[in-house]
This record gives structure tokens, sequence and C-alpha cells, in this order.
């Protein structure tokens, strides 16, 4: 892979993670720092 194609991953990535939290943000009304921490944690995982 060279930089270019990991740049293009990395986006794609940072755009799924943002459309989860925002889907989270509409079905929760409060999310609590734990439970966003949660959710980060799941993600960041699962992306290695």
């Amino acid at each position: 892979m060279n930089l270019f194609e990991l740049f293009v991953l990395g986006i794609g990535l940072s755009f799924d993670t943002f459309a989860v939290f925002v889907s989270t943000g509409i079905n929760a009304r409060k999310i609590r720092f734990f439970q966003g921490m949660k959710i980060a944690l799941v993600l960041a995982f699962f992306s290695l």
C-alpha cells in the first residue's frame, strides 16, 4: 500500500465512525461519557 491508499482508507474509516456516532446521537438523546467511550473503543478495535 502506498501513502495515498492509506490516506483514503483512513478517511473512509473516519467517515464510518462519524456515521455511527451520528446515528447513535439520533437514537439516544443523552449519551453518557462511558457509553461514548465504549462505542469508540469497539470501533477502534474493529478498525484494526
